[in-house]
């Protein structure tokens, strides 16, 4: 009983959207780059989302268009353009996802990994316990942990914990882990603002870590807009070249 008030509390505060629209500034780092940039993300739920990016003075260099199947992305500084699946968005971040994986995460809603699906009954996949600020959401407990680690048993042996502010029913963190890889992904969100009657973050922070280096994206969204009527425009000029992945 309790954890299905819990999780009725979650999605209510999730934000109504059938459209949502978010300004950003970003930067992304690694082990030998460091770039910053503005854009603007326009998602409409369970069928797009859009992605354009401006480097410098306004001017868009990148434009992504991402739905359930498949992944499209114009370069317009090299005159190139991408068309595939999730290959390119999961290679980039050593780390799989699909579309509803990046829809929750860009939404700060719940979603189940590897495998995203309907949780409305996550029960059957979290432990709750509660410190003083968290409700905290653990796809094992401590002791199934060790115990697969000391009997070596970690071939596609993946944890998850979900943190939710119990103050506002937000999720603020999640810890996804694959033991056999050694490969980490952390989401972060934070300066919880006011949108129409639901809270939203203002701040996202995904960090993906493997035994060769972390990969850090820090996005501050702006100008958080719901239910208006969007365009997802994907224009390919005749002059760009066609590239696979691998040359990425």
């Amino acid at each position: 009983m309790f954890f299905k008030k819990l999780y009725f509390n979650i999605t209510k505060n999730y934000l109504g959207y059938n459209t949502l629209q978010l300004k950003f500034s970003a930067e992304y780092t690694d082990s030998s780059s460091s770039l910053s940039f503005s854009g603007l993300i326009k998602i409409k739920r369970d069928s797009i989302i859009w992605v354009s990016i401006c480097p410098a003075l306004g001017i868009e260099a990148f434009r992504f268009v991402l739905t359930n199947d498949s992944v499209k992305y114009l370069n317009r500084i090299s005159d190139e353009y991408y068309l595939g699946n999730y290959d390119f968005i999961s290679g980039s971040f050593d780390i799989d996802i699909n579309y509803k994986m990046l829809q929750a995460i860009l939404s700060d809603e719940l979603f189940t990994y590897p495998d995203f699906e309907d949780i409305e009954d996550p029960k059957q996949s979290f432990n709750v316990k509660t410190d003083s600020i968290y409700y905290v959401l653990n796809s094992h407990k401590k002791r199934k942990i060790k115990r697969h680690i000391k009997k070596g048993r970690t071939e596609d042996f993946i944890t998850q914990t979900l943190c939710i502010t119990s103050e506002i029913f937000k999720l603020s963190k999640v810890y996804i882990r694959e033991y056999e890889s050694n490969r980490i992904l952390n989401i972060d969100y934070f300066d919880f603002v006011n949108v129409v009657d639901k809270v939203f973050p203002e701040k996202l922070i995904l960090s993906a870590v493997n035994l060769q280096e972390e990969k850090k994206l820090d996005l501050e969204f702006s100008n958080i807009t719901m239910n208006e009527e969007l365009k997802f425009t994907f224009k390919i000029p005749k002059k760009f070249q066609k590239v696979e992945y691998s040359n990425f």
